[in-house]
Order: C-alpha cells, then structure tokens, then sequence
C-alpha cells in the first residue's frame, strides 16, 4: 500500500469518527437539557407542597395563637 492511500483512509476514519462524536455530543446535550427541565418541574412540584403545608400550618398556627390572647380579654 502506498501511503497517500494510507492517509486517505485514516482521514476518512477521522472524518468518520469526527460525524460520530457530534452527534453523541449534540444528543448528549439534548438529554443534559431535558434533566435540567425534569429537575426544574419537580423542583417546582415540591414548592407547590410546601406552600400548601406553610399555608396549613399557618391557619392552624392562627388558630391556637387566638385563643390565649382572647381569653386575657
């Protein structure tokens, strides 16, 4: 084999390779990108939660602070 076709056939395989590792790069950050999205609507899931737990203990807390005061009246 001449080197010429060496080369030739190393470039392609590089060239090849090159396709490959763009595509697995670009596919990698789609899937980076859709964690981050999943992350975000659980994130705000768990915020949802808590406010409905602060909301609950809030009116409770309400509640039970009334009657001491009240009954000083």
């Amino acid at each position: 084999m001449n080197t010429s076709l060496v080369c030739s056939i190393i470039y392609e395989l590089f060239h090849i390779l090159e396709k490959k590792i763009g595509r697995l790069l670009n596919e990698s950050q789609l899937l980076r990108e859709h964690c981050i999205q999943v992350r975000e609507l659980f994130q705000v899931e768990i915020d949802i939660r808590q406010n409905e737990v602060m909301k609950i203990l809030t009116i409770v807390t309400t509640g039970f602070c009334h009657y001491p005061f009240s009954s000083l009246i």
